[in-house]
């Protein structure tokens, strides 16, 4: 399986999302903001098959990392899901979906699969990072 790209800045959800994707078969990356999203993209041979990312972060927040990749002919076509407990930002445009936090487990299960093409694994809970 390809690799997802999981960008928050919030520890627990990093953690908890690094771990769900991991179970499903991916190869996790991790950035902790948009900046270090970029550098972490353009350290790898290939783009990711996803790309998840919280709106809200230093340094470059996630509405900034889209708009950056979307400028971009190598990063455009992936797939990306903008998350936020503050609801959808009015000037985010082109994600793939947008995830109002709190969300369930079996929610953020069909994203990936939906959007990087994994294999569905039944588990049950929510997060509210």
């Amino acid at each position: 399986m390809g690799q997802v790209l999981v960008v928050d800045d919030e520890d627990v959800l990093l953690e908890m999302i690094v771990a769900l994707v991991d179970d499903l078969g991916y190869k996790s990356l991790v950035a902790t903001n948009g900046d270090e999203a970029l550098h972490v993209l353009h350290d790898q041979s290939e783009p990711p098959a996803l790309i998840i990312s919280d709106v809200m972060m230093p340094k470059m927040n996630g509405v900034e990392l889209l708009e950056s990749l979307q400028s971009s002919s190598q990063y455009n076509h992936i797939p990306f899901i903008l998350m936020s407990a503050a609801g959808r930002p009015s000037n985010a445009h082109g994600e793939s979906f947008f995830l109002q936090k709190p969300f369930s487990i079996d929610t953020l299960i069909e994203l990936i699969d939906r959007y990087a093409g994994g294999k569905q694994v039944r588990q049950s809970g929510s997060c509210s990072g």
